[in-house]
C-alpha cells in the first residue's frame, strides 16, 4: 500500500506473480490484486470487495491503513477493467475528477474456476493514471508472492525553499531536502554551483578513498614481504636441523665402525701370540 500524491504523473503500476509455482501452492500461487481508492473511500479501479485474493479482502480490517472505514467507501466509480482479460494487452479507460484511469482487469476473475483465489493463468495486472488531480491510495490486498512495478512522474512541489546556494547550510541541514530547480536563471546557476560542490565533494571522496587504498596495498606489500622472509627464516632453521641430524648420525656411524675396528683387532691378538710361541 502507497500513496500516490495529487501532480504526480504518467503513472504506470504492473503486478505480477514472481514464477510460476505449483498448483497446490497456495501462498505462493494465490491471487493478488491492484485496488486505486481516494482518500475519501471512492474505489476507481480494482477488484469489488469480497473478491477472493487468498481470502476476502474488505475495507473495515484495514481501515487504519487506508483512512476511512466501509460506511465511507464508493463502489460507484470502480473500473473492473475489460469484458474480456487478455493478460494486460488490452485496458479498460475510466474518468473521474479530471483523471483518465486504465485497468486491465484481474487475470483470476477471468480463469477456469473465478474468483477462487488461485489464479489457473499467468495472472498479470496494469494500471495507468495520466494524471492525479488528488491522493490516491494504491493497495494490494493479501500477501501471495508477486512483483510489482510503479513508474511515475513526481509533480513540482510547491511551497518548497529554494535549493541552498553557496554559503547556504548544507543538505542534511536544509529543510527542502535534495531538490533542485531550474526553472529560472538565478535558480539554474545555483544548481551549477551545487554540482560543482557536489563534484568537488566526490573529488575529496575519490582522493580519500585512493589514500586508503594506496596504504592497504602497501600493507599488503609489506605483509607479503613478511610472509617471504618467515618462510626464508622457516628454511634455514630446517636446514640447520637437517645438517646437524646428519653430522650426529656420521659421527654415531664413524663410532660404531671405529668400535667394530678395535674390537675385531683385539680377537686376532690372541692367535697371533699363539703362533710366536709354536714356532
Amino acid at each position: 500500500m502507497f500513496l500516490i500524491p495529487k501532480g504526480t504523473k504518467n503513472i504506470l503500476i504492473n503486478i505480477l506473480p514472481t514464477a510460476p509455482v505449483p498448483e497446490d501452492d497456495l501462498f505462493r500461487r494465490g491471487d493478488n490484486d491492484i485496488e486505486l481508492f481516494t482518500t475519501s473511500g471512492v474505489h476507481l479501479a480494482g477488484t469489488p470487495l469480497g473478491d477472493i485474493c487468498i481470502g476476502n479482502y474488505n475495507i473495515d480490517s484495514n481501515a487504519n491503513l487506508l483512512g476511512f472505514d466501509s460506511s465511507q467507501y464508493d463502489g460507484s466509480n470502480l473500473n473492473s477493467g475489460p469484458n474480456t482479460y487478455d493478460q494486460g494487452k488490452t485496458l479498460k479507460y475510466s474518468t473521474y475528477n479530471g483523471m483518465v484511469i486504465g485497468y486491465s482487469g484481474d487475470g483470476e476473475s477471468h480463469d477456469a474456476v473465478p474468483n477462487n483465489g488461485k489464479p489457473s493463468i499467468y495472472d498479470y495486472e496494469v494500471l495507468t493514471i495520466d494524471e492525479a488531480t488528488e491522493d490516491l491510495i494504491v493497495w494490494f490486498p493479501q500477501y501471495a508472492a508477486t512483483a510489482i512495478q510503479a513508474y511515475y512522474n513526481l509533480p513540482d512541489q510547491q511551497g518548497v525553499p529554494d535549493p541552498p546556494g553557496p554559503g547556504d547550510p548544507p543538505l542534511n541541514q536544509n529543510p527542502a531536502g535534495d531538490i533542485i530547480s531550474i526553472k529560472t536563471q538565478e535558480l539554474a546557476q545555483r544548481a551549477l554551483d551545487r554540482l560543482d560542490n557536489a563534484i568537488v565533494r566526490k573529488d575529496q571522496v575519490r582522493a580519500h578513498l585512493g589514500a586508503m587504498q594506496n596504504r592497504l596495498e602497501n600493507t599488503v606489500t609489506n605483509l607479503s614481504v613478511q610472509a617471504e622472509s618467515l618462510q626464508a627464516a622457516e628454511s634455514r632453521i630446517s636446514d640447520v636441523d637437517v645438517a646437524t641430524e646428519m653430522t650426529t648420525f656420521v659421527r654415531n656411524q664413524v663410532l660404531t665402525q671405529s668400535a667394530t675396528s678395535m674390537l675385531a683387532q683385539a680377537n686376532a691378538f690372541p692367535h697371533m701370540l699363539l703362533q710366536l710361541l709354536q714356532g
